[in-house]
C-alpha cells in the first residue's frame, strides 16, 4: 500500500484522551517513552497521537488552529522535545502548498513551517531529522526539502534531477548521509534510490543495474552509513557499501507491498507488509521469520514500524475499519492493540508514520 494512498474516515470528537490497552514494558532507556504517531484528517484536522509512556495511552496533540485538514503522512523526533511531522498539502493564505508541522515542546503546539513562496505544492510522503536542526522532506513532483536551521528556512535540493518522481520516504542517517527513494513518476516508472554523503551538495542515484524495470520503493532505512535498506512494491534490498551495489534481500514472493523497514542493526531487521503482515530478520535478510499482526478484514496493511530493540517493536496500520497501533516487547511472540482509532474518537482513521525519541527511527 504506497503511502499516497490514504483512507480517512472522519469523526468530530476533538481534544480527547484515551487509554490504549497497555502492556508490559521492558527495561529501556526513559528518553524512548516518547513517542508520535501521525494518520488522516478527524474533526478538521490532521491526527498526531503523542505518548510518554511507551504507548500504554495515547493523547491528541494540536488542533485545527495549528494543524491543517490534510492527511500527516511522515513523523520524525530528533529528540523528546523537537519533533517534524510532514504530510499533504494544504491552504494557508489563500495558496496551497505542502504541509510541514513542527514542535519545540514535545508537542504542547505545533507550528506549520514555510509558506507558498518556499514550501511546493507537495504532497511530503517523507520525514527525518538528523537532528534538531537539520530536517528533511521529500515527496510529490520530485519535491527534496532541506533545512539546517530548525526549519526556520527550508531549501530545495536536487532540482531538475527527478521532476516527476514520487519520493515516498527519506532516511538522513547523519547530517551528510542521507537516503531518498521513490518511483520515477506515479503508477508506471522505475523504483529510485538517490544518495549524498555530503548534505545534498551531490546526489547519485543508485541501484538501477539492480533493480526491476517498474516497481516503487516506499521506505528506506539505514543502520550505518553504508548498510542500508529500501523496500517497496513486492521487493526488498540491501547495500552493505553505502548503495555502490545493491543485492534483493525480501521475503518470499507474495508478500504484497512492504510498507516499513526498520534496521535495529546490521542484522536485526523488521517489515511492515500489506495484508497484516509484519516479517523479522535476525541475520540481515538470509532468512525470515513470518508473523500475522492482529488485523482487522482483508484489507488492513501495517504501514509504520519503530523499534527500540529487536524485540521492542510498534507498527501503525491503515484498514477497512480503525486505524491502530500495534506493540511487542517479546519479538512478536505476542503482539498487544495498543490504540484503535475507533475507540479513540477518530473514526476509521489510517494511522501512518510512527517515532520515538531515541529509537532507531
Amino acid at each position: 500500500m504506497k503511502r499516497f494512498l490514504t483512507i480517512v474516515g472522519i469523526t468530530a470528537l476533538l481534544g480527547i484522551v484515551w487509554l490504549g490497552a497497555g502492556c508490559k514494558q521492558p527495561l529501556i532507556p526513559s528518553e524512548h517513552s516518547h513517542g508520535w504517531v501521525v494518520g488522516g484528517s478527524a474533526g478538521g484536522y490532521g491526527t498526531i497521537l503523542h505518548t510518554t509512556d511507551y504507548g500504554a495511552t495515547w493523547s491528541r496533540q494540536g488542533d485545527s488552529t495549528m494543524i491543517p485538514a490534510a492527511a500527516l503522512q511522515g513523523i520524525s523526533a530528533a529528540d523528546d522535545e523537537h519533533v517534524w511531522a510532514s504530510g499533504q498539502p494544504a491552504a494557508r493564505d489563500g495558496a496551497t502548498f505542502g504541509t510541514i508541522l513542527y514542535t519545540s515542546n514535545g508537542g504542547t503546539t505545533w507550528v506549520r513551517q514555510g509558506d507558498s513562496s518556499t514550501i511546493p505544492n507537495a504532497a511530503f510522503l517523507g520525514v527525518s531529522a538528523a537532528d534538531a536542526h537539520v530536517v528533511w522532506v521529500a515527496g510529490s513532483g520530485g519535491a527534496i526539502l532541506k533545512t539546517t536551521d530548525g526549519g526556520t528556512t527550508w531549501l530545495q535540493q536536487a532540482q531538475g534531477l527527478l521532476p516527476t518522481a514520487v519520493f515516498q520516504s527519506v532516511y538522513a542517517f547523519d547530517r551528510n548521509a542521507v537516503w531518498v527513494v521513490g518511483q520515477e513518476s506515479s503508477g508506471n516508472g522505475a523504483p529510485v534510490i538517490l544518495h549524498t554523503t555530503n548534505g545534498g551538495s551531490t546526489w547519485t542515484r543508485q541501484g538501477q543495474e539492480s533493480l526491476p524495470a517498474k516497481g516503487s520503493f516506499i521506505d528506506v532505512h539505514a543502520a550505518t552509513q553504508t548498510t542500508a535498506w529500501a523496500v517497496g512494491t513486492e521487493m526488498g534490498f540491501r547495500t552493505t557499501d553505502g548503495g555502490k551495489h545493491w543485492v534483493r534481500k525480501a521475503p518470499p514472493a507474495g508478500i504484497g507491498h512492504v510498507n516499513g523497514v526498520c534496521a535495529v542493526n546490521e542484522q536485526a531487521v523488521w517489515l511492515a507488509v500489506d495484508y497484516s503482515g509484519a516479517y523479522f530478520t535476525p541475520n540481515s535478510g538470509d532468512t525470515w521469520i513470518k508473523q500475522n499482526t492482529p488485523g482487522r478484514g482483508s484489507f488492513c496493511m501495517n504501514i509504520g514500524v519503530t523499534a527500540t530493540h529487536p524485540d521492542t517493536v510498534w507498527m501503525t496500520t491503515i484498514a477497512v475499519g480503525p486505524g491502530v497501533i500495534l506493540h511487542t516487547v517479546d519479538g512478536g511472540a505476542n503482539w498487544v492493540e495498543q490504540l484503535r482509532t475507533d475507540n479513540a474518537g477518530l473514526g476509521n482513521v489510517g494511522l501512518r508514520g510512527i517515532t520515538f525519541a531515541g529509537a532507531a527511527r
